[in-house]
């Protein structure tokens, strides 16, 4: 077989591999602009009082998530309103479920009363508009402890379609010419 050179991310900020750090990647998914604008905010002076690295990308609307993540299912948080258009973030939050248990979500609500929904879904926790810094960071710290102790898993392209494996399911790898065969306990991906 081929041994794969590791890629170094440019952001490593010069670290020796085996300190580098995991890169985040959060979503902020609200239909409100000024709202959007103000939790990425947050997000990114998070992100640099941290000490963490991270993609941040916002959303305007479920669909349009949902559109992004249909190709890109390595998203590791994301903060979601409750109360968006035609799909609100409940029923998004279901959708992303149904093949995603380790993603962490994390709802935003002006409303109380929407805070036993999320229960389902296995909401990290519920923000009240108007979120304050503190208690974002407090909420962002948690979800790196709790990702931090995840499985870890992989995700590969097969047959145009994203799989998640877990990282300590798979028994060996071997590389052809064109293709990668992942063989796991129960199955053989190629």
């Amino acid at each position: 077989g081929h041994s794969f050179p590791t890629r170094r991310s440019s952001d490593l900020r010069g670290t020796r591999e085996e300190d580098a750090k995991m890169t985040y990647k959060i979503a902020v998914c609200d239909d409100e602009a000024t709202e959007l604008k103000y939790l990425s905010l947050l997000v990114t002076a998070w992100v640099k009082q941290s000490d963490n690295i991270a993609a941040v990308s916002t959303f305007e609307s479920a669909e349009a998530f949902l559109f992004d993540y249909a190709e890109h299912k390595d998203y590791h948080i994301i903060l979601l309103d409750i109360e968006m258009g035609k799909l609100n973030g409940v029923e998004l939050a279901k959708q992303i479920r149904a093949d995603n248990r380790s993603i962490i979500i994390i709802f935003i609500t002006g409303f109380p009363d929407f805070i036993a929904e999320g229960y389902e879904v296995s909401a990290l926790h519920y923000l009240m508009k108007p979120v304050s810094s503190e208690k974002l960071s407090e909420v962002l710290d948690r979800a790196c402890i709790n990702l931090s102790k995840a499985e870890r898993s992989i995700l590969f392209n097969i047959d145009g379609e994203s799989v998640r494996v877990l990282a300590d399911k798979i028994i060996f790898v071997e590389a052809f010419a064109h293709s990668i065969i992942v063989n796991t306990a129960n199955n053989a991906f190629e």
